[in-house]
């Protein structure tokens, strides 16, 4: 073998020569989990990671776990291609050395110089290759695994993911289910905090206007699933319901019955229900009336410890109650 073959970094192979060239194979980082990283040509801080398929089609399309952009799997691979580049130009700056090398070495036994000095004489001297050093790659450890509903594929994130990298959907149970726990961590790294900084926001106001986020945020989930699921799944619909139909737990169970032949209600239970009805009740007052209690409220909520007129006040145990239904909620139409 050819010296720079030899010399070709780690992870980089010699194939073999083409009639255009010549053929490196480059191996991919591949963490403890055997997935290997990738990140969004879009957005940089959106970083997952994938299974390697050996001889994969880097040309293939590729979602990002997070924005859903798409673009070619290589498009996700900037640090393996500064691998792939590093590795070829070393191969070819050698390459082009040792032809050239063979090239003066026949043109000089064509013509040798004879003792009286006649002839040609010539020689090439190629510089030396350095020995490349391939750019380091940390590959983070995995904090989540997720596998895809729709084509089995298993990935692993960093953070609130939505879309699977190889098609990019998600089924709108995981959907459903990865919302809801991104609500539960943000109120429990709120509860890791220390005692000033938890007074510092409620003093500030953040810690009210974040219960009450998550009242919103997590109906608004519900509602998304509700919606994604029934377009997926609904059959002899004659007419699209409008998007706001979701928004009600009632009208939203009666077209499920009809058309998915589910009962939602029966499913999550009686308690769950009234749960998930309660936070919808608060979630319209603070949509759709800033916050003031009005009659349609108190009529909803006849046992709401609060008078006609007054700003609502979301504690800690309507937003913990509200996640646990969802959460069952979730787990019982899986």
């Amino acid at each position: 073998m050819a010296d720079w073959k030899r010399r070709l970094p780690e992870g980089v192979e010699y194939q073999g020569e083409t009639t255009n060239g010549f053929t490196l194979s480059v191996s991919l980082p591949v963490g403890d989990d055997g997935l290997s990283p990738l990140v969004c040509p879009k957005h940089d801080d959106h970083r997952f990671k994938v299974r390697v398929v050996q001889g994969g089609d880097t040309s293939s399309n590729c979602y990002c776990a997070y924005c859903g952009h798409l673009a070619t799997t290589w498009d996700f691979m900037p640090a393996q291609m500064d691998r792939a580049l590093e590795a070829a130009s070393a191969a070819a700056e050698a390459l082009v050395a040792e032809k050239l090398n063979e090239v003066f070495a026949d043109l000089a036994r064509q013509f040798p110089r004879s003792s009286s000095g006649s002839g040609i004489s010539m020689s090439f001297t190629p510089g030396q290759p350095p020995v490349r050093t391939l750019p380091a790659y940390e590959i983070e450890p995995t904090r989540r695994s997720m596998t895809c509903l729709q084509c089995r594929e298993v990935f692993a994130v960093y953070g609130l993911a939505i879309y699977c990298p190889h098609c990019g959907q998600l089924a709108p149970q995981q959907r459903f289910a990865e919302l809801i726990r991104i609500q539960i961590d943000r109120l429990g790294a709120l509860d890791g905090m220390d005692t000033a900084s938890r007074r510092r926001l409620d003093e500030s106001g953040v810690m009210t206007a974040t219960l009450e986020s998550t009242i919103k945020d997590g109906f608004t989930a519900l509602e998304t699933y509700l919606k994604n699921r029934f377009e997926r799944e609904a059959a002899n619909v004659t007419k699209q319901p409008s998007t706001t139909t979701f928004q009600r737990l009632d009208d939203s169970n009666d077209l499920y019955v009809a058309h998915v032949g589910v009962d939602l209600r029966q499913k999550a239970g009686k308690v769950i229900w009234e749960q998930l009805g309660h936070a919808a009740s608060i979630r319209q007052v603070l949509t759709h009336n800033s916050g003031v209690i009005d009659e349609k409220f108190l009529a909803r909520e006849p046992n709401w410890p609060q008078a006609l007129g007054e700003r609502i006040q979301v504690g800690r145990g309507d937003v913990d109650s509200f996640l646990d239904a969802l959460e069952r909620f979730s787990a019982s139409v899986l």
